[in-house]
Formats: C-alpha cells, structure tokens, sequence
C-alpha cells in the first residue's frame, strides 16, 4: 500500500486548489514588487510558483517534501515553465546561501511556519527570508489562525473530488507549547486509512510580528484571510503581508 505522503501528494491540488483571492492577491503583490523575482518558501505542489511564473515572474521554490517538488517539477514541465525548484529545508541557513538580496517578494503560505518547530527555528527562517529580499521587497505569510483555534481541534472532513477519499485532520495538546497534527486519507468505500503525524507549534499573530521584526521586516498589513477582511481573533485565517 502507498504511504500516506504519496497518496496526499497526488491529491494535495484537489484538497487545497487555489483560490481566486489568493491568486488575486499574488498578482497584485507581483505587481508591485521592484524586482520581477520570486522566492516560495515551503512551496508543496508548485501551485503558486506555477501561477506567478505564467505572469513573468522569475521563480525559485523551495520544499522540503521530495514528492512535492517531483510533481512541482513535473508540472512545471508540462507548462513549459522555468522554475527552480529546489528540495531545501526552510529552517537551514544553507538552503538561503545563494540567494540573498535577489527576489522582489517572496511568499511561505498553507500554515508552513507552523513546522518551525525547534527554538530559534522561526526567528531564522524569517531573517534568512528577509536577507533574500531587494529593499523594498514584499513578504506574504498566510497560516492558520491560532489565536482561534487552540489546543485540541478537529477540522471539518473534505471528501477529495473524484477519487473516492476523505481527508481529516485534527489537533493534539502535547507538552508545552507543541502540538500533534493528526492527517489521513479514508477511502469512502471502505479500507484501510493512510494516516501521518506530524509536530508544528502554533503561531499567534504576537508572536508572528514580533519575530518579523527581528528579522528587519515591517507589517505592513494584516487581514483575516485573502478576502482582506480585518484580522480578529475570530477570523478564519491569519495573512500577512512585511516590508523589508
């Protein structure tokens, strides 16, 4: 049987397609970015690196996931798009070395901060971000919002369009600050479920600005979600948007 990872990379674009705010928002940004260069960081499936490459952007994405960035690759080929893909680690300074003072904007969207998980983890990811960025460049963060959702949490199941599966997933207190986030894939017609785990730490929107600020960058803006509602600690989404 397929391992979790290679079921939920197949299906990943039919849970999570892209949203015509989302997509709105990126054009906008890559608009106003001063240089047309891109960098995506935890990038998945390619989906945004995708999008802002047919708009003239000059892309490079990272993820850690191989099976990720095969397809990102693979679909990138199939576009006929340039994008450099890379397999990197978000939190390693490596992953940055060759980047630094290149890209206009830059994006780390679907909750991939949460997976900043040892101390320090996140203040680097964002300075190294940071560093990669031309003055003037833009920074957009989307994540859950965690000043809603706290501690123990399950999400509502979303059957994946056309393949005959469930994806759940749901959220367990550990020590301290950290959670277990529960994930799997059951068939609808019965069968053995494919399921991961995995630790991330969740991030308040506090938390969020201030380890920006270390990093050099400026909110510029916040929002509940894509929409541009106004962030509250209800709204569904926390978003994101520094300035270096």
């Amino acid at each position: 049987m397929r391992s979790f990872e290679e079921a939920f990379s197949e299906v990943y674009d039919l849970i999570f397609p892209p949203r015509p705010q989302q997509q709105a928002m990126l054009a906008e940004l890559a608009d106003r970015v001063p240089v047309a260069r891109w960098l995506e960081v935890a990038c998945g499936t390619g989906k945004h690196a995708l999008f802002l490459a047919r708009r003239g952007m000059r892309v490079t994405a990272l993820e850690l996931d191989p099976l990720m960035v095969r397809r990102a690759r693979r679909a990138a080929g199939r576009a006929g798009l340039a994008i450099d893909f890379r397999q990197a680690d978000m939190t390693h300074p490596e992953s940055y070395r060759d980047l630094e003072g290149r890209f206009g904007g830059a994006s780390c969207l679907g909750n991939s901060l949460a997976y900043a998980v040892r101390p320090g983890d996140l203040e680097l990811t964002l300075e190294w971000v940071g560093r990669c960025l031309v003055p003037g460049g833009l920074f957009l963060i989307q994540g859950v919002n965690f000043d809603l959702v706290q501690g123990e949490h399950t999400f509502p199941a979303i059957p994946v369009p056309g393949v005959g599966l469930v994806f759940s997933r749901r959220y367990e207190q550990l020590a301290g600050d950290l959670l277990a986030f529960h994930l799997e894939l059951t068939p609808t017609g019965g069968g053995l479920p494919r399921r991961a785990r995995h630790v991330i730490r969740p991030l308040s929107l506090a938390n969020l600005e201030r380890a920006l600020g270390q990093a050099g960058l400026r909110v510029e803006a916040r929002w509940g979600d894509f929409d541009r509602r106004p962030w509250t600690d209800r709204a569904p989404a926390t978003v994101v948007l520094a300035t270096r």
